[in-house]
């Protein structure tokens, strides 16, 4: 076991200290006490080692908050579905932001941390890459293509701030409301890509 100063780290000797460990106790101490609890001293006593030994796998908290961001909105946990390379790039999209509404719905304390500019790491990530591989394949450039998956992920997570905001202007259906707006979205795609 990782032990600092009498401190047993909850992280077993069978998973080393290593950058998937780090990014892992980093989302435990969000999802359970909030963004602002998330400092380099607090990650380096979730893992039992001193946080300095921390920035031998990661540089610094920035690059730390990308991977995180990555993580979330790659929606890693989730998968393809299983019939991924058959679906047409509408259904592909659809897929992927209702699977992202559901990453952000299961993990509300993260969301301050996608609120700002996406990281290029993101679009190297499986759900994300095929997303915008399938974009190109029925004909969007790589701009285009960026910008639809772009367009995409700001309207979950726009949905998921208001979702979870403590000043809601109503109390609507919240899944009626998300279907509503991605309904919209699919809509100027599919006459984009020339299907009814």
């Amino acid at each position: 076991m990782y032990a600092v100063a009498g401190v047993i780290s909850r992280y077993s000797e069978h998973e080393p200290l290593g950058a998937d460990s780090i990014v892992r106790a980093a989302e435990h101490i969000i999802d359970q006490d909030g963004l602002g609890a998330l400092t380099m001293r607090r990650l380096g006593r979730e893992l039992g080692v001193e946080a300095m030994s921390i920035y031998h796998h990661i540089p610094n908290k920035a690059a730390l908050e990308a991977r995180l961001v990555t993580r979330l909105l790659a929606a890693e946990d989730v998968g393809l579905p299983d019939a991924a390379a058959d679906l047409t790039p509408d259904l592909l999209v659809e897929h992927y932001a209702r699977r992202l509404r559901s990453a952000l719905h299961d993990h509300p304390r993260r969301l301050p941390l996608v609120t700002g500019r996406l990281p290029p790491e993101l679009f190297d990530a499986a759900l994300p890459l095929s997303v915008v591989d399938s974009l190109m394949a029925a004909g969007f450039d790589p701009s285009a293509s960026a910008w639809i998956l772009d367009a995409v992920i700001g309207y979950v997570i726009g949905h998921a701030l208001v979702e979870h905001s403590d000043h809601r202007a109503t109390a609507d259906d919240d899944e009626a409301a998300f279907e509503t707006g991605l309904r919209f979205l699919l809509l100027g795609l599919r006459s984009d890509l020339g299907l009814s």
